[in-house]
């Protein structure tokens, strides 16, 4: 019964802005994070790596760095474009904007995060950690 009533509270929210025909204070929210060694990446990929392949003065004596970043596709914040999961669809870079932006609802759960233990576990369901 409780999960009813938080969904159609959930689904009055939604709804109350587009019936007042206006948003109720609507505002970006980022959701990304940063790739680094810390990132979660899909169980048995490799992690991400930054190589650096050049650090010094070029022979102009201009300063240059350059690296090269690698990572799985799965790996923290990312989109799986259609054609991830259906050939001929789109790839990320053809989803027009507009399909990617829309009215949403912020739930701030971060105090109850440190209670939840996650427990990751392989295609095959062994834990990996």
């Amino acid at each position: 019964m409780r999960t009813i009533v938080v969904r159609l509270a959930l689904c009055a929210f939604a709804l109350v802005p587009r019936l007042l025909g206006r948003p109720l204070g609507s505002s970006w929210i980022e959701l990304t994070y940063p790739f680094n060694n810390e990132t979660i990446y899909w169980p048995g990929d490799p992690t991400f790596k930054l190589t650096t392949t050049f650090d010094n003065y070029t022979s102009d004596g201009y300063y240059l760095f350059m690296s090269v970043i690698s990572a799985p596709e799965h790996g923290g914040t990312h989109l799986d474009a259609p054609r991830h999961y259906a050939k001929g669809k789109w790839s990320t870079d053809e989803i027009p904007l507009d399909r990617l932006i829309g009215p949403a609802i912020k739930i701030d759960i971060s105090s109850k995060a440190a209670e939840v233990k996650f427990i990751l576990q392989s295609i095959n369901g062994q834990n990996t950690k």
